[in-house]
């Protein structure tokens, strides 16, 4: 009789244990192509020197709110003429295509990469300083935590259609979290 109560009660212990573990546990929603769609912050990083906060739209395409330009100016125009150029800089919002894969909690995103123009004036006149980007990786989007964190490299500085060398190659590093909406 012993033995029947204890495990009479031992069943019943189990059984209240696992009705509220399920009752405070949020559905894990499955990871789909839209999951990386959203506003996100976080930290841009130029070639390990923090610059600063981000500030990236993903949607159809990825966009870069304000992406930097000083650094890319600082490669194309001329020492004596870049205060007066960065000066006359518009703000550039970058868009870049991008497609998605999916693997376990992780969504990547393989990136087109368009060229980025800038128009500037210095010295009398108007100049376009245009960069190119590329990636050897993709970027990744981490289901669990909804984090976002992609690499751009510099891989062509024009100044008026003319290619400047690029001396100290430049990767532009963005870690960033997705502004979540709690409705509870």
């Amino acid at each position: 009789m012993k033995k029947f109560i204890f495990t009479a009660m031992v069943m019943c212990v189990c059984s209240m244990v696992v009705a509220s573990c399920s009752d405070d546990d949020d559905p894990i929603e499955p990871l789909t192509a839209d999951s990386v769609k959203g506003s996100y912050t976080g930290v841009l990083t130029i070639s390990g020197d923090t610059v600063g906060d981000a500030s990236v739209v993903v949607g159809d395409t990825v966009a870069i709110n304000a992406l930097p330009v000083d650094s890319i100016l600082g490669i194309a125009v001329p020492a004596e003429h870049f205060d007066e150029a960065l000066a006359s800089a518009q703000v550039v919002d970058y868009v870049i295509d991008y497609t998605t894969n999916i693997f376990g909690l992780n969504l990547f995103a393989d990136f087109t990469f368009a060229p980025v123009s800038i128009d500037v004036e210095y010295g009398g006149a108007s100049h376009v300083v245009e960069a190119t980007f590329y990636t050897e990786k993709s970027g990744v989007y981490n289901g669990s935590d909804y984090s976002f964190s992609f690499e751009m490299q510099l891989e062509k500085v024009t100044l008026d259609g003319a290619e400047v060398t690029i001396g100290n190659p430049q990767l532009y590093e963005f870690d960033l979290d997705k502004a979540i909406i709690n409705l509870y």
